[in-house]
């Protein structure tokens, strides 16, 4: 999963004084996000051998 984040302060020179705030507050989602990702999915293992029926059930339950 891969996202893409645009985004532009409001106000100019006194809103770029918030991006330190908005960057904080944008990692604390993905954390959260990441960690909900995990307890629904389970841990992401690069190359890890996965056997043919379980995948089928994990993609049909993705599509449900």
């Amino acid at each position: 999963m891969e996202d893409l984040i645009h985004y532009r302060l409001p106000l100019g020179l006194l809103g770029k004084l918030g991006a330190p705030f908005v960057k904080k507050q944008l990692a604390e989602i993905f954390r959260f996000r990441e960690s909900a990702l995990i307890k629904h999915f389970g841990e992401y293992v690069e190359n890890a051998p996965i056997q043919k029926d379980l995948q089928a059930t994990q993609k049909h339950e993705i599509l449900n």
